[in-house]
């Protein structure tokens, strides 16, 4: 006598359904996912159907329909997944996912002004781990801020809306002097890619950067800068400009770029000696034999000092345009 095993066809029909759902989205942009998460309790349907068309051509009959210890557990699996999915749809899964793999990344600019009181002498910038950052010098009294931000969202005009609740800078005072955190305070699924600042020349400067690359071109500063930091730093220097630069730096980092650095007793440093041979394997701690250089630009009436704290893997480059 035949026997049927429960949830062959129903599995058959929906391997097949499946298949077809697949091979059509390869050609059309409909989202498959969206359709199986709305349409899943169907598999219910055609199980049911399944088993009462069952019973019912065998009625009168010994019945043909075996269920065995497969087929239970089939569809066990069925009904635990399913219940899965009502919950996951009930809590907000479901659109999360759907949301995520229909999302597309956007960059998009948040431009700020920061107007400055008279009374500011000094801006603190805190990079941290931020991404790239330029930093520039201008005849304004007010800091421009630029940023771009990496949104991922469905579509252009979400990306917008979820950009107004981006802060890309912080802002706190302390007597005189103004800090700015580039640690922004992101929406869902975004984070800022690189910043852009234009300092007022008449500030006194500080900046504190760590693992990122900054790249500063400076105009004709009429105060004081101190940068700190471990990543890529690349320094573009007016013209005449009127600098003491000091230098900090570990004994096996190379100070590059045209500038003539002389030791603290006005001995010319050589590469060689901002370059010392160490063995790469011993540990080195932060300020153990650190290299002091200098170079003095005009009549060194403001001073500029760089302090680098990584030993290896970056590059400082400090330039002079003719």
């Amino acid at each position: 006598m035949r026997q049927w095993r429960v949830g062959t066809f129903s599995m058959g029909l929906l391997l097949f359904c499946t298949g077809i759902g697949l091979l059509y989205a390869q050609f059309q942009p409909t989202p498959v996912v969206s359709s199986i998460l709305k349409w899943w309790p169907v598999i219910f349907i055609i199980l049911g159907v399944e088993v009462l068309l069952q019973s019912y051509l065998n009625k009168g009959e010994e019945s043909r329909i075996k269920y065995d210890i497969f087929s239970i557990f089939i569809i066990f699996f069925i009904v635990m997944g399913g219940m899965g999915l009502q919950v996951a749809s009930k809590a907000g899964l479901s659109n999360y996912i759907q949301e995520n793999i229909n999302a597309k990344h956007y960059i998009l600019p948040a431009n700020h002004e920061i107007a400055l009181d008279k009374d500011i002498q000094k801006v603190v910038i805190e990079a941290g781990f931020g991404p790239h950052l330029k930093v520039r010098t201008g005849r304004g009294d007010s800091i421009q801020c630029h940023a771009e931000a990496e949104i991922r969202a469905q579509s252009e005009a979400q990306a917008r809306q979820l950009l107004q609740g981006i802060t890309p800078f912080n802002t706190r005072r302390n007597g005189h002097t103004l800090y700015l955190n580039l640690g922004f305070s992101p929406a869902n699924n975004s984070y800022c890619a690189a910043y852009s600042l234009i300092l007022p020349e008449r500030l006194a400067v500080e900046v504190e950067y760590q693992d990122a690359s900054l790249e500063i071109t400076m105009g004709q500063i009429a105060n004081d800068w101190l940068i700190r930091g471990d990543g890529d730093l690349n320094i573009t220097l007016a013209p005449q400009s009127n600098l003491m630069l000091y230098a900090l730096v570990p004994p096996n980092q190379q100070l590059k770029g045209n500038i003539n650095w002389t030791s603290p007793e006005g001995k010319l440093l050589k590469v060689d000696d901002l370059q010392k041979e160490k063995d790469w394997q011993e540990e080195y701690r932060p300020g153990e034999e650190a290299i002091q250089a200098q170079a003095q630009l005009g009549e060194g009436g403001y001073k500029m000092t760089i302090i680098h704290q990584r030993y290896e893997g970056n590059e400082i480059s400090v330039n002079q345009l003719p």
